[in-house]
């Protein structure tokens, strides 16, 4: 067990290095709440995430986007435009094109 002098000595080492990075916070990872069908920018191959994956950042950004439709089975695919810019939560949005 770490003693109280040398966890003290640790936070404060800890924030004097958060206060000096220039560097931003890493990111959290989002999961896929749900089956998602995208296309891949580097290789133009169907990609599809599976529940409890991590997303990688470009898929976040496309979702925050509202760049997708969900089909009746409940499948997210990632489209080439913005699908619903009323829907709040673009993973509700139902109509729009899809890249697959």
């Amino acid at each position: 067990m770490m003693s109280a002098i040398k966890q003290a000595k640790e936070l404060a080492k800890d924030l004097q290095a958060q206060e000096r990075a220039n560097a931003r916070a890493p990111r959290v990872a989002r999961y896929a709440d749900a089956y998602i069908r995208a296309v891949g920018s580097d290789h133009g191959e169907e990609i599809v995430f599976v529940p409890g994956e991590a997303l990688p950042q470009w898929v976040v950004d496309e979702l925050d986007a509202g760049r997708c439709r969900v089909d009746d089975a409940g499948v997210r695919h990632l489209t080439d435009e913005v699908v619903d810019e009323d829907v709040d939560d673009p993973l509700t949005a139902r109509s729009g094109r899809s890249r697959s």
